[in-house]
């Protein structure tokens, strides 16, 4: 490249400054010497390049915007709400942009000079929010039209193509900041929040209107996921509605899932979407007059990372479209009553139980039996049962597990029946977080049966004169509330325990001992076995031959304790 007769006034960094004044340019400027002639053309590619760069880092800004449409009255009785984020190194359009070049082949120096005017990137932005509005107004008026002449849907998609103005109105405001412009005048801000104040007029209208449908809703969710979120509709997949989220169904979520599925596919979606693989769950609630829908795409993590909610009103709709089986029981849940003809029982633990728990259900549905449970508060045992179809029931427990001497037990609505959900279902638990449910409280009496006790423990022949296995059953029944008798006939229970030791080798100094027991358990009433064990050869080693029977006993007692109060316990 061949020498210059005058080199350009810009390389001079006071005659730069001069023609090109920070308050009316944005500038960037590089240089390099000591380049070789074989070099110049790509140093100085590099250099504008750079100068460039310079620039662009001067008024680059990173775009965090949130969007957000909502619009509520104070008697809560309707909402809509939408609200996306977006982050954006923002692409700006650098209007005007002019680049420079220049080497001085005997000082051996190049240079690269980049500059843009401030008025023309005003101009510009200015321009994208002053477009922005003019969008909004036009679809206002647009939504207004159809609106009138009864068409809901039309008017959603003529007013909902707002949302993706935020990011341009955002980009613009944000961009004008940063060059100085900052006056309501310059950013709009007066006469953005006008339109966006009779844009949300104008949706509210819309959800409220007797002529609102599914397909609205769906296309305002639809839409706000794809433009508001930038997700990929590709990689979406619609699992379905239910009520708030409970796993109930009606014939309105299975619209809304269809609905949802059919937009998705008509709607274009941004350019450079994100690629995430998201799962689409819906939930609908009501709320005075109006049915609140909402639509979140949920990760392979299990979190939401975008929502969008619409809203449509609900007098026009029948009752059965969008209210499932439980929902309507639900409604009716608090105003049921319990009656129970007792409230205090008496009883044996681990013994059936004689006495009928009688009760009846007020309120309910007609002609419909209801789902109903007892709750053992003390054991945590929970009995399932349906009343009649009157409401009447009569419910005899088989036995009462615990021995603790006085228990509190609930006859209470089977949720779960009476919703028809899965028992695990987390609604369930909101359920009774948040309701007073029915039911009635019982208490029972509980006398711990009596055992007695046959026990033959011996060691080589020669009958202990203490017991070992015996005291540790004993132990631990009576923690159960077992009672203990020497008299047969008044027992509920006998335990008989047979134990004997014997002598093994020794070594070193150890001495082994093995010990043969069996543990059989009778059912005084009917003479059945509940419990029938044998353990053979267990083995332990003490410091000599009765040290080493004692361990071994030991030993066989915890095994035959455990055995045993599993087994009373079952």
């Amino acid at each position: 490249m061949g020498a210059r007769a005058q080199a350009p006034q810009w390389t001079e960094d006071s005659k730069r400054q001069s023609l090109y004044p920070n308050d009316k340019f944005l500038t960037g400027y590089y240089w390099e010497e000591n380049v070789k002639k074989k070099e110049v053309e790509d140093v100085l590619y590099q250099l504008v390049a750079q100068a460039k760069s310079e620039l662009l880092e001067s008024i680059t800004v990173d775009i965090k915007t949130e969007s957000n449409s909502a619009v509520a009255d104070y008697g809560d009785e309707f909402y809509e709400s939408f609200s996306s984020k977006t982050n954006s190194s923002s692409g700006l359009k650098l209007i005007g942009l002019q680049v420079e070049k220049y080497y001085d082949p005997q000082a051996k120096k190049a240079y690269g000079f980049a500059y843009v005017s401030r008025q023309s990137l005003y101009d510009h932005y200015h321009g994208l929010i002053r477009d922005a509005i003019r969008e909004l107004s036009q679809g206002i008026s647009t939504s207004e039209i159809y609106l009138s002449t009864g068409d809901p849907e039309l008017a959603m998609e003529a007013i909902i193509h707002g949302d993706s103005l935020s990011p341009q109105i955002a980009l613009g405001q944000k961009t004008l900041e940063v060059l100085g412009y900052r006056s309501d005048m310059d950013q709009k801000t007066t006469e953005i929040a006008e339109v966006q104040a009779k844009r949300q007029t104008q949706l509210k209208k819309i959800h409220s209107s007797p002529k609102m449908t599914v397909n609205a809703a769906a296309f305002q969710k639809a839409y706000n996921l794809l433009h508001g979120f930038e997700l990929d509709k590709s990689k979406l997949e619609v699992q379905g509605f239910s009520y708030e989220g409970s796993g109930m169904n009606s014939p309105m979520g299975h619209d809304l899932k269809k609905s949802v599925s059919e937009q998705l596919g008509k709607i274009e979606q941004v350019k450079e979407p994100r690629k995430d693989e998201l799962d689409l769950h819906g939930s609908w609630r009501i709320n005075g007059d109006i049915i609140e829908i909402t639509l979140e795409a949920i990760n392979a993590e299990g979190k939401t990372v975008a929502a969008s909610k619409s809203a449509m009103a609900k007098q026009h709709l029948e009752e059965d479209y969008y209210l499932p089986p439980g929902a309507k029981r639900l409604q009716k849940i608090e105003s049921i009553e319990i009656k129970l003809s007792s409230s205090e029982f008496s009883g044996i633990c681990q013994k059936p139980i004689l006495a009928q728990i009688k009760g009846l259900v007020l309120n309910s549905i007609p002609g419909t039996a209801i789902p109903l449970q007892i709750r053992n508060v003390t054991s945590g045992e929970v009995i399932k049962f349906l009343s009649n179809d009157n409401g009447s029931f009569s419910f005899k427990i088989d036995k009462i597990r615990s021995c603790k001497a006085t228990q509190i037990l609930f006859v209470e609505i089977d949720l779960a029946g009476y919703l028809q959900l899965d028992e695990n279902s987390s609604f369930i638990e909101r359920v009774i977080k948040e309701r007073k449910l029915p039911s009635s409280r019982m208490i029972w009496n509980i006398a711990g049966p009596k055992i007695t006790f046959q026990v033959n423990e011996s060691q080589n022949g020669v009958a202990l004169g203490v017991p070992i296995i015996t005291p540790l059953l004993k132990e631990e029944l009576s923690k159960m509330g077992f009672n203990f008798t020497s008299n047969a006939a008044e027992a509920e229970l006998m335990i008989t325990v047979n134990a004997r030791a014997r002598n093994g080798g020794n070594m070193q100094s150890f001495y082994f001992s093995y010990c043969d027991a069996e543990v059989i358990v009778t059912d005084m009433a009917t003479g059945a076995e509940i419990l029938n064990e044998a353990y053979n050869g267990v083995k332990d080693a003490g410091g000599n031959f009765d040290q080493a029977g004692m361990k071994a006993f030991k030993k066989v007692g915890d095994t035959i304790t455990k055995k045993v109060v599993t087994r009373l316990n079952e």
